[in-house]
């Protein structure tokens, strides 16, 4: 048993006090690091999409030679550039879960404090505010679809300029 665990069983109130402080504390400290975290995540991601779309659209445009392998691979980029807004839209999600939780948690820790709520209630309420989003769950497994179906376009593009080389080179 932890010297933590050990202080929730104490007789002493004013132990018990302490120990459920230095909980709050960390569990806040935990909560907020992972809510600007994810806020410099978002801003990493957009960051990243905007430089990446325009690097990917330039270089497209210079590669017109087979009209048929160009269809392919412009759907091959319209799936990726769907899949990155899904990861962009699913970052953005989890920021605003994160939030939503500190926020609650925070509240919920002052009412504690005031002696407006038990502690029981503080960590149901807890409880009940962490899990995963329908939106987020969503987002995520739009994201991993669109990559497949990206990659399935990609390589068909690969096979039809592979073979039309291949044939026009046998007729010659």
């Amino acid at each position: 048993m932890s010297e933590f665990d050990a202080d929730l069983y104490s007789d002493d109130d004013s132990v018990l006090v302490n120990a459920r402080r230095r909980y709050i504390h960390r569990r806040w400290n935990l909560l907020h690091k992972a809510m600007v975290g994810s806020e410099e995540d978002v801003v990493k991601y957009l960051f990243l999409v905007n430089a990446g779309g325009a690097v990917a659209v330039l270089g497209f445009i210079g590669t017109g030679q087979l009209h048929q392998a160009v269809a392919w691979a412009g759907a091959a980029l319209l799936f990726f550039v769907i899949g990155l807004l899904c990861v962009g839209a699913l970052k953005t999600v989890v920021f605003h879960q994160y939030k939503r939780i500190l926020e609650g948690f925070d509240s919920d820790q002052v009412s504690y404090l005031q002696g407006q709520m038990t502690w029981d209630q503080l960590n149901e309420n807890d409880h009940s505010r962490s899990g995963i989003s329908m939106a987020a769950i969503i987002c995520g497994y739009c994201a991993l679809l669109a990559f497949f179906a990206g990659t399935v376009c990609g390589g068909w593009a690969l096979y039809d300029k592979y073979f039309y080389f291949k044939s026009f080179n046998f007729f010659l």
